[in-house]
């Protein structure tokens, strides 16, 4: 699973690196599991100019993926527990959640 994961998160970083516009400071990673933690790694090396990642959890495992993704990442890192609040006003969106039913709501 850990491989998996680190591929997920190996192939998020690339579509970064390449389709996402420069200057980048806000990251809202929505879902804090495992395949976040590489996915929040592999992006912040695409972007290095990015300086907040905010996470969004439906799950017991926000807080801790925080942590992680805080380590992993070496980038400030702050749970978020409404959704409208975590996109808002983040320059990239990433969902990493096995969730079936839209997680933000259309206004």
């Amino acid at each position: 699973m850990i491989l998996s994961a680190v591929c997920t998160g190996a192939v998020g970083g690339l579509k970064a690196k390449y389709l996402a516009r420069r200057g980048l400071k806000v990251h809202c990673l929505i879902g804090m599991g495992v395949q976040a933690r590489t996915l929040a790694a592999a992006i912040k090396e695409a972007l290095p100019s990015l300086r907040e990642i905010r996470g969004l959890s439906q799950g017991i495992g926000g807080v801790q993926g925080v942590k992680e993704i805080e380590s992993l990442a070496s980038v400030n890192t702050e749970f978020i527990g409404m959704p409208e609040k975590a996109v808002d006003g983040a320059d990239v969106i990433v969902t990493a959640t096995v969730a079936d039913e839209p997680i933000v709501k259309e206004k």
